[in-house]
């Protein structure tokens, strides 16, 4: 995994590794998310604001707070 840089400087195009203020009330959390630019995702659903989001198990959610990403490792480090 790389290295912690401020939340400002993450790319805008794939997954990062988020770290957030709180998850699930507790501090200092991490998840896995992606910038979604705001608009209609699809077509009969409402628009969303743009932001971080994150897939929480049935649907995209908005990642709280995210101060700081970093780059996925690889699969080939994982294995």
């Amino acid at each position: 995994m790389g290295e912690w840089q401020p939340i400002e400087t993450a790319p805008k195009k794939g997954e990062v590794l988020l770290k957030v203020k709180l998850r699930a009330g507790v501090p200092g959390k991490c998840l896995v998310g992606h910038w979604m630019s705001g608009g209609h995702c699809i077509e009969d659903h409402p628009p969303i604001d743009a932001g971080w989001y994150f897939w929480n198990g049935g649907m995209f959610d908005r990642a709280a707070e995210p101060t700081h990403w970093a780059q996925l490792p690889n699969d080939e480090k994982l294995s």
